[in-house]
């Protein structure tokens, strides 16, 4: 868990939502790489963005029986935030490997004979780092001027290294926008479907601590495989279609609203009042004596984390985005979300208990110890899916989800799903385990246990013959009591 944390910003008036400012898209969904440049593609995979293939323009023809993927390379450039952004400039961060070169049509098709275009297949896979657009980098944080490539081939006499754009069907769908509560301004992707149906459900998913951020709210598509919300696989499910809202946080969704006995916003969950009756249990003593007041019933009390900064704000978010989108069913309100977004979905649900008719948190990491008995009688009067993976060394489950499912079970549930996975692997087939040497074994690769999201955002999920998006959407709301099985 995170240290403690100094946060300065304080809750003033609500502000309505707002359109993102106007800059240059960063994914399109298509694109035709420009004379003597290349369009980059970038795709989701289990373990997170990667970029995996290139499409160059040679400015002449070139000859089908030339094209070979050993004579090229490729250096992954990282670019200055300052002067012409790609403009052959930069640090060389390293290589990528090129695992199939080809002639092909401006949009990417392989062809035969001649062509000015030549595809290039870039290897991906989870121990490919550089694969990854979203370089960590200190300062130099936005997508655009970050990630670059040189493309080179002596023997055809091509040197590349000006980029068109950047291709993402599935990012390109997703539309930007932010929402401003106070002083604190809250960016988010959002997506709905084709047709805008009366009664078309909401689902929200709240990304990790590591995607917290004020300069790239891509991550979120990639870095938990968010972006499978939109697939024919999820949306299947929900015969109108299901919009998708995918806010972020400017920091970390584990921020205390409340302050410690110095006033200190600190990382969350903590015991905010037990830490104030500790040091104002001194003076209530003296009180007591003073007054002859009876001894307090201490046998009810019990430690309640403290409440997210961020609550007011990404409720607010809420509220607004589905102003704005009146054909979306309020009573079929979903909110889900992985490790700090798993505590935050949590938090929601405690906070806002007549307000989402379901939820499904991931790997969460509200410890079981700051969640009363009133908030168990709460939970469990509302439809929930826990998914995590016993091997979770990030957020231990005998800490956190396990002992939560125990007590909620003893309360009889509404309706309480549970997927129990031993570790976090491959399904794929694709990707194999690396031995000591790094070679690849037979054995399926294995992830770490904390990437639980990989099999609820791949729809793998289940219990019985019931799916986890099957089962959220017959889900609704009714009256004051959520969970209803429609």
């Amino acid at each position: 868990m995170r240290k403690l944390c100094t946060v300065t910003a304080l809750l003033l008036a609500l502000l309505p939502l707002t359109a993102a400012a106007a800059e240059a898209k960063v994914f399109a969904a298509e694109a035709v790489p420009a004379k003597k440049e290349y369009v980059l593609y970038v795709n989701f995979y289990d373990w997170g963005a990667a970029a995996d293939k290139a499409i160059i323009h040679c400015a002449k023809a070139q000859d089908e029986k030339s094209v070979k993927a050993e004579d090229f390379t490729a250096d992954v450039i990282i670019h200055s935030a300052s002067g012409e952004e790609h403009s052959g400039y930069g640090i060389v961060k390293g290589h990528r490997t090129i695992e199939a070169a080809y002639l092909c049509d401006k949009d990417g098709k392989r062809v035969s004979g001649k062509s000015q275009y030549i595809a290039l297949e870039l290897k991906v896979g989870p121990e490919e780092k550089l694969g990854n657009p979203f370089l960590e980098i200190p300062v130099i944080t936005k997508f655009n001027q970050t990630y670059g490539m040189r493309i080179c081939n002596d023997e055809l006499d091509i040197n590349i290294s000006k980029r068109t754009a950047v291709v993402s069907k599935e990012a390109a769908a997703f539309a930007r926008g932010s929402s401003q509560t106070g002083d604190c301004v809250m960016e988010y992707l959002s997506w709905e479907p084709e047709k805008k149906s009366p009664g078309t459900p909401l689902i929200i998913w709240l990304h990790g601590s590591s995607d917290g951020s004020t300069t790239n709210v891509y991550r979120l598509l990639f870095n938990t495989k968010a972006a499978n919300l939109i697939s024919g696989d999820i949306q299947q499910h929900f015969p109108q279609g299901a919009c998708v809202l995918l806010p972020q946080c400017p920091v970390n969704w584990m921020i205390s609203e409340d302050g410690d006995p110095l006033g200190n916003k600190v990382w969350v969950p903590v015991d905010i009042e037990g830490k104030v009756r500790k040091v104002t249990k001194p003076i209530r003593k003296i009180l007591r004596k003073i007054f002859s007041l009876p001894e307090p019933d201490l046998s009810q009390q019990q430690a309640k984390a403290a409440v997210s900064f961020y609550t007011k704000p990404l409720k607010q978010l809420i509220d607004s985005y589905i102003a704005q989108h009146p054909f979306i069913d309020t009573n079929r309100i979903y909110i889900g979300g992985c490790s700090a977004g798993g505590y935050m979905t949590l938090n929601m649900c405690l906070e806002y208990k007549d307000f989402f008719a379901a939820a499904f948190p991931v790997c969460e990491a509200y410890p079981d110890s700051k969640i009363t008995d009133r908030d168990i009688e709460s939970l469990a009067g509302m439809p929930l899916w826990f998914t995590y993976a016993a091997n979770d060394e990030t957020v231990e489950p005998e800490e956190h989800t396990e002992p939560t499912v125990q007590r909620i079970r003893q309360q009889r549930p509404a309706d309480l799903h549970v997927s129990r996975f031993e570790d976090v692997r491959d399904t794929s087939g694709q990707y194999k385990q690396p031995d000591e040497n790094g070679r690849p074994t037979k054995a399926p690769y294995q992830y770490e246990g904390h990437y639980a999201w990989i099999y609820a955002l791949n729809n793998q999920c289940s219990d019985g013959a019931l799916s986890l998006f099957a089962w959220l959407s017959r889900q609704k709301r009714t009256g004051l009591s959520a969970g209803t099985v429609i």
